[in-house]
């Protein structure tokens, strides 16, 4: 049997959990441990505070039954690093076009929004992860003077600049996993467990963010005329289905390349990520329905593929400087 549960009805389930008594929370000033609810599985969540704009989450759980998580996600307000010890799932996020699956094998930064993630996790296969919770607070001390597209996107998300949504996907090195297993056994408490973690999480931070960095030297890659073709091909194919596209595999498979040749090509042909063309696509047709036929805001929204009305508003002045709504009055007062 498959459950699907959203955010919200988790969050539900586990308080109601709480208030009958099945669980009880352990609180101090930095943590909060909380059981699983019995409903749901065994194990639980620990939540530890650290330095402002950082929250290490450790979850050690396991669900009694095959659950898909679907969790609505408006906004970019924290970074996420994801490690796995243990388990897994598979991930994916809407407009990313990304399907992935989430092992002890690899690790994830990402920054998703306005979009929905369902993850599906498994039957009786215990989980044990750590998640770096990150405000934009945190980086304030950082200088990203790199021109890498990581730093680009973190340099633009602090000083609260539109960007898009990304994931970084790597290798766990058998030096992340010391680390992790570090964390896990922090043998002190109180303050020296905070400074203990603070320079572990560091570490582990610098060592992803490094293989981000190596990732792209090592995968440099070149394009043939046949690589092109398939590119333009893949564009084709976007255009053709900009209100409901392909997933980036999907889209990958249709046209003969691999994923990353796709999404490096995008970069290489058009100077723009897949996910960035489209968008780019579906704001241009707005325009153009907004323009010729003075059509409903709301539903140019639709018709171009958004879901929330507010995230196409968003997303049209960042594109052209103006909202749908004055844009529209630009040609109505003609």
């Amino acid at each position: 049997m498959t459950i699907s549960i959203s955010t919200e009805e988790f969050k539900a389930i586990w308080q109601e959990s709480i208030e009958k008594g099945e669980i009880k929370e352990y609180r101090s000033k930095t943590e909060t441990i909380t059981p699983f609810p019995p409903y749901l599985g065994t194990g639980f969540w620990r939540e530890i505070e650290l330095r402002n704009g950082l929250t290490v989450l450790i979850q050690d759980y396991c669900y009694h039954q095959k659950i898909i998580e679907i969790d609505k996600v408006e906004s970019s307000s924290q970074l996420v690093s994801s490690f796995y010890l243990k388990g897994g799932y598979t991930s994916t996020v809407d407009n990313l076009f990304l399907s992935r699956e989430v092992t002890p094998k690899n690790n994830q930064l990402f920054l998703i929004k306005d979009t929905i993630e369902k993850d599906e996790i498994p039957a009786n296969k215990p989980i044990l992860a750590i998640k770096l919770i990150i405000d934009k607070e945190f980086l304030n001390h950082l200088c990203f003077e790199s021109n890498h597209p990581l730093f680009q996107h973190l340099e633009r998300w602090r000083k609260d600049q539109e960007i898009e949504p990304f994931l970084y996907n790597c290798q766990t090195s058998a030096h992340l996993e010391t680390l992790l297993k570090q964390i896990i056994d922090c043998p002190y408490q109180g303050c020296l467990a905070q400074m203990y973690l603070e320079s572990k999480i560091m570490d582990l931070l610098r060592l992803q963010f490094e293989q981000i960095l190596t990732l792209e030297i090592e995968q440099k890659l070149s394009f043939n005329r046949d690589d092109i073709e398939r590119i333009y091909q893949a564009k084709n194919i976007l255009i053709n289905n900009y209100k409901d596209p392909p997933s980036l595999i999907n889209l990958a498979r249709q046209v003969g390349l691999n994923d990353y040749k796709l999404k490096k090509g995008f970069l290489h042909c058009f100077q723009m990520t897949v996910f960035g063309y489209l968008r780019h696509y579906r704001l241009l047709e707005a325009q153009r329905l907004i323009k010729d036929y003075n059509y409903n805001i709301a539903g140019v929204a639709s018709q171009v593929g958004y879901k929330s009305l507010g995230s196409f508003s968003s997303a049209f002045k960042a594109e052209f400087g103006v909202s749908p709504k004055q844009y529209q009055k630009q040609f109505v007062m003609r």
